[in-house]
């Protein structure tokens, strides 16, 4: 908006200064030379017109020569020169020094220079150099100091050179696009500043980007990419770039050295795709504002000439280097605020000499199928997000993580196949989201997670054939969600977890081939969910639950599991005995169905004999029971379940209670004679 109004105010100033001069404006509505009669016939057509004011546009196949405008100063609107098969030179618009508008030479297959433009040193709008295959410089444009819109240079096949083009200072876009003889920038010595973006893009012979020695600032993006010869940056003296830094698919480019000025990007720094990069030597950045992404430079060996970085302010992307070590080079990194992703690297066998302390979202650590240890994160002591550690098939443990406290998301480790244990993870004390070990084929013990305390999720311990032992995880005594051990075929108990006191959601345990005993759950207390328990053919004892707390468990589901004969738990006992939900199925005789485990659980808990002669008939009892011995002395006899609600009241003159419409479950006879009170047991099954 500023920049039209600019050259609005500048039309009018200009009109205006003409008239004072005695010059006479002309053609406010524009015109078009579409032959060469009309260009020779301009001034006996249109006399004392050295000022058009709208459009100028000059196409025709036949025009070879614009000396019939020699008298034309100035253009108001936008000039205009395409598609003129013949035309090699410009000569005719000498006078030209200001057009207000966008100029535009496209497409003129004979050009072969535009020297004649050299009186030109003012373009309103934008400057477009567009598919002129035989022009080799921009000689003529040296008087132009300043381009109010973008400046184009595209598709010119000849052009060798941007010699001639004297612009200090551009509003708009530079764009360098398709020149493919073009070698380097000489012609932009002037330069020093773009107020919106820069792109270099598919210049197949630009070896370098020598020539703009002074240009120090780009308030928008600078794009270098696809320029397939291009080995090194050269003279640029670059401090500032406002926007993005996008240096990408350039096959040659070994380095950065010519950007040992650059200690500033406000946006993201890309870096990809560039197979001869060896380091990044000439980056001199302190911080990067956006995200920094090192992806697939096959050459790349580590992160040396990052030395200076101290904080990536978003994301710090480190995917698919093929010849990356590890990351040494980057010593003074300490902070990344977003995310960091270390992935598909072959050869990286550790992290170097990195001094990370602080990483705000996940970190996911990837498909690196030389890395060895996790050296170099030794200074690692927060991960806001999730910690994910996967497909790293030549790890051995997680030392390296030994400072790490606090994970705030999950903390999965998958599919590291050579993994024998997870020492490394000594000072984790929590958890704020699932805790997922699974897949990790040759994972033996979980030594390395003594301190952890509470896990604000699951915990998944699932498909880890060759895990013996739980022992590591003897600290924790809470998880807010579930507790799942699945598929653990060599697992035998579950030691290590004896502190644990709460789960939060449902306990399930199946696909455990030599579980034979819950032992190690113990201290368990509450349960918030459900117990699920089957196909764990070893299973032989669950009284590790005898502990918890029945009124939390809102399902039950003990099935397949061949080796289980005994399932009279306290717990379950007192569940079933009140009505609760459960399927009880294919396990031994004794726990093969609800009905069964009912019927062992009143037999275990049956009252010793009280002397008072009093029984109850038959007991268990499918709705009316008889109770025999029962004297005339007794006032009074109630009912209660198993959480001391009365459920019936009953004259002592009543010998019979009914409790056919009663939940099954186990209730307790109350019989009241005096100050004496007899209690007996008895067990309502259908």
């Amino acid at each position: 908006m500023k920049s039209n109004l600019l050259v609005a105010l500048l039309t009018c100033c200009t009109i205006f200064s003409l008239l004072g001069q005695g010059i006479q404006p002309c053609l406010p509505d524009g015109i078009i030379f579409g032959t060469q009669a009309s260009i020779d016939n301009f001034t006996t057509d249109y006399p004392g017109c050295n000022a058009i004011i709208g459009d100028l546009t000059i196409l025709g196949n036949d025009i070879q020569f614009l000396d019939g405008l020699g008298i034309i100063t100035s253009v108001g609107g936008d000039l205009v020169i395409t598609a003129n098969g013949q035309l090699q030179r410009l000569e005719g618009l000498n006078a030209l020094d200001s057009v207000y508008g966008d100029f535009a030479i496209a497409s003129n297959p004979s050009l072969q220079t535009i020297e004649a433009l050299d009186s030109l040193k003012f373009i309103g709008g934008n400057l477009t150099i567009l598919e002129n295959p035989v022009l080799e410089s921009l000689e003529g444009l040296d008087s132009l100091s300043f381009a109010a819109g973008n400046v184009e240079i595209l598709y010119n096949e000849g052009l060798q050179t941007l010699t001639g083009l004297g612009v200090d200072s551009i509003i708009g876009n530079l764009i360098i696009q398709l020149n493919p003889s073009l070698s380097d920038l000489t012609g932009l010595d002037s330069l020093h500043c773009v107020k919106s973006s820069v792109d270099i893009l598919e210049n197949s012979g630009l070896l370098s980007l020598a020539g703009a020695g002074r240009f120090h600032r780009i308030n928008g993006n600078l794009q270098i990419a696809s320029n397939t010869s291009l080995v090194t940056i050269g003279d640029l003296k670059l401090d500032s770039v406002f926007g993005d830094f996008s240096i990408l698919e350039n096959n040659s480019l070994e380095n950065f050295l010519g950007l040992n000025s650059l200690s500033y990007v406000g946006g993201n720094v890309e870096i990809e795709d560039n197979p001869a990069l060896n380091d990044l030597i000439g980056i001199a950045l302190d911080s990067v504002i956006g995200n920094f992404n090192l992806i697939n430079n096959g050459s790349l060996s580590d992160l040396t000439g990052l030395d200076s970085l101290h904080c990536v302010k978003n994301n710090f992307l480190i995917v698919g280097n093929g010849s990356m070590s590890d990351l040494s080079g980057a010593g003074r990194l300490h902070l990344v605020k977003g995310n960091l992703i270390v992935e598909d690297h072959d050869n990286m066998t550790n992290f170097g000499d990195l001094r990370l302390d602080s990483v705000l979202g996940y970190f996911l650590i990837g498909a690196n199928s030389g890395l060895e240890d996790l050296h170099g994160l030794t200074s690692l002591n927060f991960v806001g997000g999730d910690l994910t550690i996967t497909q790293n098939s030549s790890i051995d443990d997680l030392l390296g993580l030994d400072s790490l406290e606090k994970v705030g998301g999950n903390l999965g480790i998958f599919n590291n196949t050579t993994m024998l244990g997870i020492s490394g993870l000594t000072g984790l004390d929590s958890i704020g989201g699932f805790l997922t070990i699974s897949g990790n084929s040759g994972l033996q013990q979980m030594e390395g997670l003594d301190s952890l305390e509470f896990i604000n999720g699951d915990l998944t311990v699932d498909g880890n054939p060759n895990l013996q032992s739980l022992f590591s995880l003897v600290a924790l005594d809470s998880i807010s969600r579930n507790l799942i051990i699945t598929g653990n075929a060599s697992l035998g108990n579950l030691t290590g977890l004896d502190s644990l006191t709460s789960i939060g959601g449902n306990l399930t345990l199946f696909n455990n081939e030599n579980l034979a005993s819950l032992d190690g759950l113990d201290s368990l207390q509450s349960i918030h969910g459900a117990i699920q328990i089957f196909n764990n053919a070893a299973l032989a004892d669950i009284s590790a639950l005898q502990h918890v707390d029945p009124q939390g468990i809102t399902d039950v589901i003990i099935e397949n599991s061949g080796s289980l004969s005994n399932c009279v738990v306290e717990s379950l006992c007192n569940y079933l005995a009140n009505g609760g939900a459960a399927s009880i199925s294919n396990n031994a005789n004794g726990c093969n169905s609800v009905d069964e485990v009912l019927t062992a659980c009143f037999v275990a808990v049956d009252e010793p004999n009280d002397g008072s002669g009093i029984v109850l008939y038959p007991n268990p009892t499918s709705g009316s029971i008889e109770i025999k011995g029962l004297g005339s002395n007794y006032s009074s006899i109630n009912v209660y379940d198993v959480h001391g609600r009365r459920m019936q009241s009953n004259s002592s003159l009543n010998s019979t209670i009914d409790l056919t419409g009663m939940q099954d479950g186990l209730y307790f006879i109350s019989m009241i004679s005096g100050e004496q009170i007899i209690l007996k047991r008895v067990l309502k099954i259908q």
